[in-house]
């Protein structure tokens, strides 16, 4: 897959860089920030393989953390790739589920994981001492899934970058 990567230099400690992976349709980010990789969605299921192949060099150990914003197909269609391929410490989950086979596929991958499942409650997961990972819980009450999504926010000194799926409904 084709990438777009933003490095931001962590004096000391080495380097944060942000990964937008080209899965077509769909989202997949990787952010890495020295030992720790957290990835955000994995595209659709015929993208699974290739975000292993594109996961491999920059993964050092464990996935630490793979967050699945939302249950539609172009957002966790990968991931049981990613969940069969690498020990993942702990899967952030926005709490919607889907009757698809795609989500049913990532479920049993999660499941199979035995790994640490939270639902998108909101909480601040530290990176380093000058990066942090804010995860937004949106709620799963809204019609459309994508406005139930886990909205994550990274910050690394005075830079922001915001993964946002969500559409307020006016």
């Amino acid at each position: 897959p084709q990438e777009a990567e933003i490095p931001v230099s962590l004096p000391a400690e080495g380097h944060l860089r942000v990964h937008f992976i080209d899965v077509g349709q769909g989202d997949c980010i990787l952010i890495d920030c020295g030992e720790t990789e957290v990835l955000i969605d994995g595209g659709n299921n015929g993208a699974g393989d290739e975000v292993v192949s594109y996961l491999t060099p920059y993964i050092d150990g464990k996935l630490d953390y793979l967050i699945a914003t939302h249950p539609d197909a172009d957002h966790v269609g990968g991931l049981d790739a990613v969940l069969e391929a690498f020990e993942v410490g702990e899967v952030i989950d926005s709490g919607r589920k889907s009757d698809t086979d795609t989500y049913k596929d990532y479920w049993a991958a999660v499941q199979a994981e035995g790994c640490t499942i939270s639902y998108g409650e909101d909480r601040i997961i530290p990176l380093s001492s000058l990066a942090a990972l804010s995860i937004l819980e949106t709620g799963n009450d809204w019609e459309d899934s994508n406005d139930c999504s886990v909205v994550a926010q990274l910050t690394c000194g005075n830079v922001q970058v915001l993964d946002k799926r969500r559409t307020f409904p006016v």
